[in-house]
């Protein structure tokens, strides 16, 4: 009896581990999303040129000996040319077959993007155009709500048909007088109080408040270069202007290398993009959604944002035309409850991550093992319940890591029985196989449409590299932390596909810099790495289209070895903002000569990492 026991058990472990071999060998990779050999080749890379730099890479869907992104490619004639703000806000509102809705901060309803364009056409043609009162027009109110996106789009209009018109983003009010800077766009009356006697630098004010409020100064009406933002709107707000009128000839060719903005960071730094820069953006983007994921109409991407952070707004201005071009819509959201703060105590995270079986990639990295992935420790737990209400009908999220981690804890919470937690453990496993599965979503009747997840990670010593200082920082692994928020390991991002059924795109963001990001993780990359690499290393991908970069050996930095292709990190490319200032220009010119090698090179001081063997951009964590 106990023989025959033993006979039907010794059959059954037999029997699970032929079925696991036929599992993993015959239909895992019959159903992966992309084949592992794809994912690691992912850039395209030169011969090496110098013996203190590497090879020159670039992302695999731009072959070398052809151009960049830079542009979308309209018709000029025979000719092909990148395009300008013209013709996409042109495209959006006359060519777009469905009607577009944006949803603010400050707006309890969406409002139509006709409606945005009538208000923003009378800004532009009766305020921003005259070109005996404006120069710059300084924009101090957040682009997440409707006024600042109103004027926004209305500055950028105006620098299509008036060269001397300029938006100038600012993270504050300007404590010193900034040359040219003619109108000054604020967001409350206490705003415009407290300028004091800066009042003067300005040929006119606006103010985002309305005249009813209790804090309108007394003598409003009578005092010059000073209107309410509703005053100059309130015949229009409720027209749907379904009309934009721009024609590209060739006589208008320079309308693609205007200038369309410039920046003022925290630190009073100014920084310019162009048109081209701009259009870079927006066809990087959606260059990253493969065959049979494209952007469509029926798009709704959701932004959860700092209204003050000017710039992580910068960096989703890619994001938020590409979505109005295809027909899509936006909804701006405000940071989560400040209430929600991390306990002391360990998370339970780890228990909902599977070991059973991690993705190898020894091949991808050098300093990697076949070992599996062990869960870091997290602190994903907080105190307050969150409502992910406003997830419903989303289908692509732009988030920082930090939010993320919050939402993550509360999801997690509210589910603990074990059928959730086996469902969730096969869905992180499949995923680890590169297989898209949503057997482990969580809150569905809130995320059952979101299909993609875009985690923004902030370059946390950006405001050094926008410096551009000649002195190099040493390279301190144990100490150093080189992003803002606590890292998420590969093993985590896997956790967060599988709780919400959907993809996710990690994105490595360097603000004030760039439009768009300086490299993103491939839309069907869900490979786990070994926790050697995770605790020491951050995987961003390959760079984007619009950009290439190599890694350059510095004296002072010895612990890198270029000849396995570590380094301080160097870009160029078509997104990238240029200083404004005259002294920090020539001290890029410098650094560029010194460390780049001229030629168009933006060392990134302090940037330290190497490159995968798949063509990856490794960051020393």
């Amino acid at each position: 009896m106990i023989i025959t026991f033993f006979k039907y058990l010794i059959s059954i472990f037999i029997g699970f581990r032929v079925f696991k071999w036929l599992l993993m060998t015959f239909y895992f990779p019959m159903i992966r999303d992309l084949d592992p050999i794809a994912l690691n080749e992912q850039s395209n890379k030169t011969t090496v040129r110098q013996p203190k730099e590497t090879a020159i890479y670039r992302n695999f869907l731009i072959p070398n000996g052809l151009p960049l992104t830079t542009g979308l490619g309209l018709s000029a004639g025979y000719k092909l040319r990148n395009g300008n703000f013209g013709d996409v806000w042109n495209s959006i509102i006359c060519n777009g077959s469905s009607i577009k809705d944006l949803k603010f901060i400050n707006q309890t309803e969406p409002i139509s993007i006709f409606q945005i364009n009538s208000m923003a056409k009378l800004l532009s043609e009766n305020w921003f155009n005259n070109k005996n009162t404006s120069k710059y027009v300084g924009i101090a109110v957040p682009l997440s709500t409707s006024y600042g996106f109103i004027s926004s789009i209305a500055c950028m209009m105006s620098t299509i048909y008036d060269s001397n018109t300029l938006p100038l983003f600012l993270h504050h009010v300007p404590r010193t007088k900034i040359e040219n800077l003619d109108i000054l766009i604020l967001d409350t009356w206490e705003s415009y109080k407290l300028l004091g006697e800066s009042k003067n630098w300005y040929k006119m004010i606006i103010v985002c408040e309305s005249t009813n409020s209790a804090n309108t100064i007394s003598n409003y009406s009578s005092t010059p270069k000073l209107i309410s933002f509703f005053d100059i709107i309130k015949h229009v707000k409720n027209l749907k202007d379904k009309c934009f009128e721009y024609q590209f000839n060739l006589e208008k060719v320079k309308d693609d290398q205007k200038q369309l903005f410039q920046i003022l960071s925290p630190t009073n730094k100014l920084t310019q993009f162009t048109q081209v820069a701009f259009m870079s953006g927006i066809a990087s983007f959606i260059k990253t959604f493969p065959v049979g994921h494209s952007l469509t109409d029926k798009d709704v991407m959701t932004l959860l944002i700092n209204k003050k952070d000017t710039g992580f707004l910068l960096n989703t201005l890619d994001k938020i035309f590409a979505v109005l071009l295809h027909g899509g819509s936006i909804q701006f959201i405000n940071e989560l409850p400040s209430s929600i703060a991390p306990l002391s105590s360990r998370s339970n995270l780890n228990t909902h991550i599977h070991t059973a079986s991690t993705t190898s990639i020894s091949t991808v990295v050098s300093s990697s093992s076949n070992s599996a992935s062990a869960p870091p420790n997290s602190n994903f737990n907080s105190k307050a319940s969150i409502n992910l209400e406003f997830l419903k009908g989303t289908t692509l999220l732009s988030i920082s890591a930090s939010n993320m981690k919050k939402i993550i804890d509360h999801i997690q919470k509210s589910h603990t029985n074990i059928f959730d937690n086996f469902r969730l453990n096969w869905a992180t496993l499949l995923f680890s196989y590169g297989i898209f599965s949503k057997c482990g979503e969580r809150q569905s009747r809130f995320t059952d449409n979101l299909r993609c997840i875009y985690l923004e990670e902030i370059i946390k010593p950006h405001q050094f590299i926008l410096n551009y200082p000649r002195e190099i920082p040493k390279l301190n692994i144990q100490n150093s932390k080189i992003i803002e928020s606590p890292n998420l390991s590969t093993v985590h991002l896997n956790l967060i596909r599988s709780l919400f059924g959907t993809r996710l795109v990690r994105e490595l963001i360097i603000p004030y810099l760039t439009i768009g990001p300086i490299a993103q993780t491939n839309f069907y990359d869900y490979r786990v790495l070994s926790s050697n690499v995770d605790d020491k290393l951050i995987s961003f991908g390959p760079l984007s289209t619009s950009l290439e970069g190599k890694f350059v050996s510095l004296d002072l930095v010895p612990e890198l070895d270029i000849r396995k292709r570590q380094g301080m990190l160097c870009i160029r490319g078509f997104n990238i903002g240029l200083p404004v200032e005259n002294d920090r220009l020539e001290k890029l010119m410098k650094v560029s000569e010194d460390y780049g090698g001229k030629e168009g090179w933006m060392p990134l001081v302090g940037l330290y990492g190497l490159w995968g063997l798949d063509g990856c951009l490794f960051l020393f964590a």
